[in-house]
């Protein structure tokens, strides 16, 4: 390691060593709080059913309900200790190793998802909201690329809940109809939509990647994995064509789609598809992919949490920071190993 990062890193590694023993001591009392707040809820409950039948205990009910609330503003020591290392000390450490990095800890390109056009294909079309996480920014030598954690959520039924709400309004019809007797406004009370109730619910967890080559081609390739592909229809209505290419296992798993059929012979050659099916037979997974106007983006679903944290784990020195660096070289061999060929490009 250079002389002059090892020292910078031993620097940033006690100030966050010192940041690490003040939380895990805190961290003790933190879940004695959580067990007293469990159990006044607890209490607070039965105290709230007790009252519906005999309003006595009001006023404990007030003082439970204060003392739940100042409990709450005790926030998690791990969460305060990862806060610290996102906002405060992972930003300086990237840009110290590469000027043109720039890392944000809660954060999204949200134009960058749209130019991809993968959230309006195959599954990724049923998503109400985003999330993004870990972002980063910078240069992979004349590449431009950005990558962060993105969780797609959409909406689910809740069944229990609906199924409440579906019995109370059972209980409602019988009032109902003796109020329209006496009063004429009795459908008011019905059971209706409103006791339909859902959850949203995270379908999508994973790394978005995106790299400008600084090339310009016209047209777009995507390529979707089979098993995610709910979207023909989509393609067709854009007129785009489906295709096969020269790779056997990249046409039994993902269904390709092109505006322009020249185009993927010049850049889905057979070196580029082995690249992919690597990616697959390394990590497990299927990423979503679209060459669009010279960019290439990049969807692949991962659960792992990048830039981890650990309250029980000792930064002795600058080497606590070296895990967080391997990651950002892997997502920079991705976007290098995806990289075109040069002489491709007289040929687009």
């Amino acid at each position: 390691m250079a002389t002059p990062l090892f020292t910078f890193l031993n620097e940033k590694a006690q100030i966050l060593e010192s940041e690490r023993i003040k939380n895990l001591r805190l961290s003790y009392l933190y879940k004695i709080v959580r067990l007293i707040s469990v159990l006044l809820k607890l209490a607070m409950i039965v105290i709230f059913i007790i009252n519906l039948i005999i309003p006595v205990f009001v006023i404990h009910l007030i003082i439970g309900g204060v003392l739940f609330i100042l409990l709450s503003l005790f926030k998690n020591p791990k969460e305060v200790f990862e806060t610290r290392l996102k906002t405060e000390i992972l930003p300086e450490v990237f840009k110290f190793v590469n000027t043109t990095f720039e890392y944000k800890a809660s954060s999204y390109n949200l134009k960058t998802l749209e130019e991809s056009e993968i959230l309006e294909k195959g599954i990724f079309q049923s998503a109400i909201d985003i999330e993004g996480d870990d972002y980063v920014r910078g240069k992979c030598g004349t590449i431009d690329m950005e990558f962060f954690k993105i969780k797609l959520y959409n909406k689910k039924l809740n069944y229990p809940k609906t199924a409440a709400g579906c019995i109370f309004g059972l209980f409602l019809i019988p009032y109902s109809i003796i109020r329209s007797i006496f009063h004429g406004d009795g459908d008011d009370y019905l059971p209706d939509d409103s006791l339909i109730f859902y959850d949203d619910k995270i379908f999508f967890s994973g790394l978005f990647m995106h790299a400008d080559f600084n090339r310009h081609f016209q047209g777009k390739i995507i390529l979707i994995p089979k098993k995610a592909d709910y979207a023909k229809s989509v393609m067709a209505a854009e007129k785009l064509s489906q295709v096969n290419v020269s790779n056997s296992y990249i046409n039994g798993h993902y269904n390709i789609y092109t505006s322009n059929i020249n185009l993927v012979n010049l850049i889905l050659t057979q070196s580029l598809t082995v690249k992919i099916e690597n990616i697959f037979l390394t990590e497990k997974v299927f990423p979503s992919i679209t060459f669009i106007e010279g960019k290439m983006y990049f969807a692949t679903p991962c659960n792992k949490d990048f830039f981890q944290v650990s309250l029980n784990k000792k930064i002795a020195n600058g080497d606590y920071f070296i895990p967080y660096l391997k990651e950002v070289e892997e997502f920079e061999e991705i976007v290098k190993e995806l990289n075109f060929k040069d002489d491709i490009w007289n040929c687009v």
